[in-house]
């Protein structure tokens, strides 16, 4: 069996493509949005199932995450 030893160029093509996307965000900004989407279930959770009683913490959380994501998407200067 008969190997070809290419150059591996296509690994840091990928690598080059990976540092210049425009979806790499800040480990803050990956918790807030977990955060986000974590009061955002808990929030429709409470209005569609009996078992989550519903708490306006839910939404204002919700809202504040929604706002601390701009923030943080702000200073990691991917506003426009």
């Amino acid at each position: 069996m008969d190997q070809l030893n290419l150059p591996c160029t296509i690994d840091n093509e990928k690598l080059n493509i990976m540092k210049n996307s425009k979806f790499s965000y800040s480990n803050r900004t990956k918790i807030i949005v977990i955060c986000m989407l974590l009061f955002l279930i808990l929030f429709i959770g409470s209005l569609s199932i009996d078992i989550i009683d519903e708490n306006p913490l839910y939404e204002g959380g919700f809202w504040i995450a929604i706002l601390a994501w701009m923030t943080s998407m702000y200073f990691d200067g991917k506003a426009k």
